[in-house]
């Protein structure tokens, strides 16, 4: 249903079968391992952070969105938002986790990752995808065939609309050209701003692991 990577690894959802949601595999060996089990729901959208993926119940499925260890494990594991429909697809920024839900009703919103109310930007619409950079809010709707575009509001505590998707860094502070580092690969940002890997190093997924 949906696919993601993080450093080595490729994840994917398998919303047709409840018992086996989520399968890793890693791009040097490309085995694949079921990683998650215990889900109350078939899978939908996958969200990544490096930490954790916030995962949804898919088209027709559950209107919560999990957040599950990286890792994998079993279940139960905490409910991040419960914005009800049919929560199909999930995105992320260092603030917030993004959905889009196609049905009961459709809509796109938002909600603190570390908690907090949800807020509707969408509703009643069979909104499908979601996606969002640095300062915009993307989604496909299946009503009228479009792809439509949000600012994000401003937030109160920094007076700006700025925040970064995951993965990438405002390592300059220069606001004009957002966030500026993808930390994930960058071999001077590794991980954080100004983290410097070894000469023999590379930055994957935001570690510095020796070069093979």
């Amino acid at each position: 249903f949906a696919i993601n990577s993080w450093g080595q690894d490729l994840y994917w959802t398998r919303f047709a079968d409840a018992s086996l949601p989520i399968t890793r595999m890693s791009l040097l060996d490309r085995t694949p391992i079921e990683i998650v089990s215990g889900l109350p729901t078939r899978t939908g959208g996958l969200a990544i952070d490096g930490t954790s993926m916030f995962v949804s119940g898919g088209l027709f499925g559950s209107s919560q969105v999990f957040e599950v260890p990286l890792g994998g494990g079993v279940g139960p594991f905490p409910t991040v938002t419960s914005p009800g429909g049919s929560v199909t697809f999930t995105e992320l920024d260092d603030v917030y986790v993004y959905y889009s839900s196609y049905s009961n009703p459709g809509l796109v919103g938002r909600a603190p990752r570390a908690g907090g109310a949800n807020e509707t930007f969408l509703a009643n619409e069979q909104t499908y995808g979601v996606s969002v950079d640095d300062r915009f809010i993307y989604w496909t709707n299946a009503t009228n065939n479009t792809i439509n575009r949000l600012a994000k509001p401003v937030e109160a505590s920094t007076g700006t609309n700025l925040i970064c998707r995951v993965g990438k860094a405002d390592c300059d502070g220069d606001g004009a050209n957002d966030c500026e580092v993808d930390w994930t690969s960058d071999r001077n940002n590794c991980g954080s701003c100004g983290n410097g890997c070894a000469v023999n190093e590379a930055c994957v997924g935001g570690v510095c692991d020796p070069i093979q």
